[in-house]
């Protein structure tokens, strides 16, 4: 679990733990532990959740604050209580029942239950021969070497304090041949102060390279040009990323890279030079991963609309398997839900996030791809909220908000990742994917994917 210092800052000032508090909690939560083995402690009952569940992110060189030993627990311990109190952490935004995604970040009741008794119960260490191994990290390749290796050109430096920021790099590969990519994985080189990346495929030979030339810019929300399709992502926690097996996004020649990179100071002058591994397909492939964008783009948002709706669907002229899917609003979010109708009327729910937080957007995978038949209907609802109550709110006073992608506009789109095994299939998808307004460039043309298959 990630513990963000803008979430200490907001909300500890609001909602704070004192010691009386503390101890309400604890008898609201029956500390009963037994007479034998006595109030929970440290070392035997909460290091191993801590360890598995939290020092993936909050160890050293990552989030703030680290979380690996008693003595860093216990600085924290009315921090501690307040997120796990309200459910902002483990940071875990998918509602359950809405998809069965991969590498959830969910504490389990009876484990927050014990670290909150623990807390109540006055935070005892325990003897040091009952605390569990030290985790131990690895800043090696997860799958091995990759067969390209692309770093931003010179670090960027992140100032100590003030807002967030949000910057582009373009990142050249030095391909002069299309290439089919299997997996992908990125490698932060500030763990401390990069909150997440998102990365775009930018093919100057296709108009859809239009906007920022530079190597490095300021950007929000979209990466300021039409991308030609998307890689993937990272956050805190996120592992190497393989596509379904057999399955490959082809990336053109003479293609960039532009990751978009979201940094949150610390307190202290930091910089970040972050890398992406790339695994090509050594077979020849059996499918290819399309991003599938359902965009509303119809946003006018009155100053001090607490509950803005609006409803957009995509109706799938193919057969297909989704293996991945990515919501998109900014600050004014609310709530995103999405749902497949299918032909014979069975709803699918996709994917449910109702407290949005622009902070911890992200891809989120399936356990298993969801097939999804020819004639499918799939939903998207989205609410907004304009009004003064909205601590996100980047307007004081709320002005009216409309579509685009600066930090003042707003945005509905979810990506759908979705495996096509046939390239008229994919052409097909393709048409109906531009018939919707607002979007003009997608991944995976037909020529694209006839040259992947001729390898």
């Amino acid at each position: 679990m990630s513990l963000r210092v803008t979430a200490w800052r907001s909300r500890s000032r609001s909602v704070m733990f004192s010691a009386l508090g503390l101890v309400s909690l604890t008898s609201l939560l029956g500390v009963a532990a037994s007479e034998k083995q006595g109030p929970p402690e440290f070392n035997r009952d909460v290091a191993p959740i801590l360890f598995r569940q939290c020092s993936n992110c909050h160890r050293q060189g990552g989030a703030h604050p680290q979380l690996l030993s008693y003595s860093d627990v216990h600085r924290n311990l009315t921090r501690i209580a307040q997120v796990l109190t309200s459910g902002s952490m483990p940071p875990w935004k998918p509602m359950p029942g809405f998809g069965d995604f991969k590498g959830e970040r969910i504490l389990p009741a009876k484990e927050k239950e014990t670290f909150l008794q623990w807390i109540g119960a006055g935070a005892l260490e325990g003897p040091d021969t009952e605390k569990p191994e030290l985790p131990r990290f690895s800043d090696d390749w997860e799958m091995g070497p990759p067969d390209l290796v692309v770093t931003m050109q010179k670090p960027f430096q992140v100032r100590s304090q003030g807002a967030d920021i949000y910057e582009c790099f373009a990142l050249d590969l030095g391909l002069d041949a299309d290439r089919p990519i299997a997996a992908y994985e990125v490698h932060p080189g500030n763990r401390s102060v990069l909150h997440h990346s998102i990365i775009f495929f930018r093919n100057n030979e296709t108009g859809a390279g239009n906007g920022h030339a530079e190597s490095e810019y300021e950007c929000f929300g979209g990466p300021g040009f039409t991308p030609s399709g998307t890689l993937g992502g990272w956050s805190p926690g996120a592992r190497a990323v393989a596509f379904p097996h057999g399955v490959v996004k082809v990336l053109r020649a003479r293609t960039q890279l532009v990751m978009q990179n979201h940094y949150h100071p610390n307190g202290s002058a930091q910089e970040d030079r972050t890398s992406i591994g790339i695994y090509f397909s050594k077979t020849k492939p059996k499918g290819w991963a399309i991003g599938v964008p359902i965009v509303e783009q119809h946003i006018d948002i009155p100053p001090g609309n607490r509950d803005y709706k609006l409803s957009t669907a995509f109706t799938t002229p193919v057969d297909i398997q989704v293996f991945a899917i990515f919501p998109h609003m900014h600050w004014l979010g609310k709530e995103v839900k999405v749902v497949a109708n299918l032909p014979d009327d069975q709803r699918v729910p996709l994917i449910w996030i109702k407290d949005w937080d622009f902070n911890w957007q992200g891809e989120y995978f399936y356990q298993k791809p969801i097939h999804l038949p020819k004639g499918t209907r799939i939903e998207m609802d989205v609410s907004f909220d304009n009004s003064s109550g909205n601590g996100r709110n980047p307007n004081h006073p709320p002005r009216r908000v409309i579509f685009g992608d600066q930090s003042t506009d707003e945005m509905a789109v979810c990506v759908m990742e979705v495996e096509i095994d046939n390239i008229s299939d994919a052409v097909a998808l393709q048409k109906a994917i531009l018939l919707q307004p607002g979007v003009s460039g997608v991944e995976g043309p037909k020529s694209e994917i006839k040259q992947a298959v001729n390898r």
